[in-house]
Order: structure tokens, then sequence, then C-alpha cells
């Protein structure tokens, strides 16, 4: 299933969805994305940068050097 909405709030970017973006563009092979942790955000009149790291279940495959 391909993703084709913007996300235009930080709490639409779950986990699940997350986890089908990384499949579809081949950063992920298996396993998911388990938790999103938001580190910092800034927000400008145009935009909003929010920066993030995951973890992933033991059992997923990145390609190395992705994130």
């Amino acid at each position: 299933m391909k993703e084709n909405k913007v996300i235009t709030d930080i709490e639409q970017l779950t986990p699940e969805r997350l986890t089908r973006i990384f499949k579809n563009k081949g950063y992920i092979s298996q396993g998911k994305v388990t938790k999103i942790i938001k580190k910092n955000s800034q927000e400008s009149l145009s935009s909003n940068l929010h920066f993030l790291d995951q973890n992933f279940s033991t059992d997923a495959q990145t390609e190395s050097n992705s994130f």
C-alpha cells in the first residue's frame, strides 16, 4: 500500500505508518518501527521541522547508512 497523503501533523506519523513508508522506499526489508522518539522541533512561518529517532524490531533489516 502506497502512502499518498501528506503528513500535516507530527501526530499522524505512527510507527506503523513509518514502517510502511520505509518499506515502500526500500529502506527496510523486514521487521518494523516499534517506537518514534521526538528529539527536537523547530517551527517557522512556512514549515515545521521535527527531528526524530526510531527504534526497530529485533528482526528488522535496514539498508546500512540509510538513517
